[in-house]
């Protein structure tokens, strides 16, 4: 799991826009793995190795996209984390996701880390290793 504090500009159901500060939570389990991994056609880790490089920007944006949404959820009052389309759909509406979002893009915050940190351990390990990226 990966947690973010983030600092935004949200604007309220009234309609008031206010600075908050909030927490984001992505975790991948394998089989948010498997299911990414199929809609790539086996071609996850080649994906994540072109991101490392900064090559083919289109394919590197749909599929940081794509991991960001699948991995996005929120801890409910019990402190479990939980993953819903109802919360990725508010997530991907508001100011946090296209503020996270660049940060990404920019490299503030590496992108190949940050995916590698949502992975089940094993995974990232592996990953990583194939990619000669240190984990």
């Amino acid at each position: 799991m990966f947690s973010y504090k983030i600092t935004c500009t949200e604007v309220d159901p009234a309609g008031v826009e206010e600075e908050v500060t909030k927490s984001l939570y992505f975790n991948l389990t394998q089989g948010d793995m498997v299911k990414l991994n199929l809609e790539k056609n086996g071609k996850l880790e080649e994906l994540l190795k072109e991101m490392e490089e900064n090559k083919d920007t289109e394919a590197m944006l749909k599929t940081l996209e794509t991991i960001i949404l699948t991995a996005y959820g929120v801890k409910d009052s019990e402190g479990f984390f939980v993953k819903n389309q109802k919360y990725t759909d508010r997530f991907k509406a508001s100011n946090a996701y296209s503020e996270f979002f660049i940060k990404l893009v920019s490299e503030e915050i590496n992108p190949v880390t940050f995916i590698l940190e949502i992975m089940p351990k094993k995974i990232a390990t592996e990953v990583a290793a194939k990619m000669g990226v240190n984990k």
